[in-house]
């Protein structure tokens, strides 16, 4: 008798182990479900943010020769050379810097994501080039020397872009291309100096200048940057661009952007 009441509580033992097992893990309980956790970025949505960046811009005044021999009809002085013998103007670049905002929409498809873009950004930088266009001697064999002066100050500048990016976990790297605008200030100048060509003395002196300010242009834009995810709505990026604008008054204007910037996302 006192073997059965043993083996009696050894399989009451055993039946109770598997109930044991069981409330140890929940996932054999009908009554929960398990939710895997959330392991990507769901970048899909609107976002704005600022950024801020270092600007190297280079221009080509070559074309503003035509523009420079209109302001000789200012000057009264008589037989100064016609634009077809001038020396055009070269070229110039300068650094600087930027900042701004941009606002946004991302679509998302599995890893896909594309976006509509605007950005605007404030600067202050100009360019400028300075050259002899013409030296020799006029009918009266006088020497006679035209010195020419453009500069172009730009203030600022926006675009519209498409981009289109890879979602790989917290990071989207990303293209750019879209439509650019720009702002700026354009000053021309011309100077006829006449002088003597035996003592080289000067007989003779006229200036004339013209200033137009708030010139826009238009151009495109190209890149490529990179958005990291620090929480599911907060996110930093950097980026690269290049932007070429058509003529600012004769003027052809480049432009490289290095920048770095962060955003909230709705």
């Amino acid at each position: 008798m006192r073997r059965v009441r043993w083996l009696l509580c050894g399989l009451a033992v055993i039946g109770m182990a598997p109930q044991t097992r069981a409330a140890d893990m929940p996932f054999l309980r009908g009554s929960n479900t398990i939710v895997a956790p959330q392991c990507c970025i769901v970048w899909d949505g609107f976002y704005f943010g600022g950024q801020v960046g270092a600007t190297v811009s280079g221009a080509d005044f070559s074309a503003a020769n035509v523009a420079l021999n209109g302001l000789l009809g200012q000057i009264p002085i008589q037989n100064v050379p016609s634009v077809t013998a001038w020396q055009p103007l070269g070229q110039a670049d300068t650094s600087a810097t930027h900042f701004g905002g941009f606002v946004g929409y991302n679509w998302q498809w599995d890893q896909a994501v594309v976006s509509i873009e605007g950005n605007y950004n404030r600067t202050d930088f100009g360019v400028a080039s300075t050259g002899i266009l013409f030296s020799g001697t006029d009918t009266l064999n006088n020497t006679v020397q035209v010195s020419g002066t453009v500069a172009t100050r730009v203030t600022d500048y926006g675009t519209v872009r498409v981009r289109g990016g890879w979602a790989v976990g917290s990071f989207m790297p990303y293209m750019t291309l879209g439509l650019a605008v720009g702002r700026a200030d354009v000053t021309r100048s011309v100077t006829v100096t006449t002088r003597d060509p035996t003592t080289t003395a000067i007989l003779s002196q006229a200036f004339a200048s013209e200033a137009k300010a708030g010139t826009v242009a238009y151009g495109y834009a190209a890149g490529f940057g990179l958005d990291m995810a620090l929480m599911q709505n907060v996110f930093v990026r950097a980026e690269y661009e290049y932007l070429q604008f058509g003529p600012f008054h004769d003027v052809n204007l480049h432009i490289h952007n290095a920048r770095v910037g962060a955003g909230i996302k709705f």
